[in-house]
């Protein structure tokens, strides 16, 4: 599947029959344990929704997380 992940093409190898959720995406990515914020395609995502969110070819995906610091 290709997405286009924070303006970056992203290819994500699928089983056929597999659907990959956006918390897939998030997991792959390794952000597992943040506190993430995401928009697909213009539209922010409840991120109570991301393991139900199931992602489509050419989805533009923006991923924020929050990086502590002073």
């Amino acid at each position: 599947m290709n997405l286009i992940v924070n303006g970056r093409p992203l290819s994500l190898s699928t089983e056929s029959s597999e659907r990959t959720s956006l918390q897939d995406l998030i997991d792959h990515l390794g952000l597992t344990d943040k506190l993430v914020i995401a928009e697909v395609d213009k539209q922010i995502v409840d991120r109570g929704l991301h393991s139900q969110y199931i992602l489509q070819e050419d989805m533009k995906i923006e991923l924020v997380h929050f990086v502590g610091g002073g």
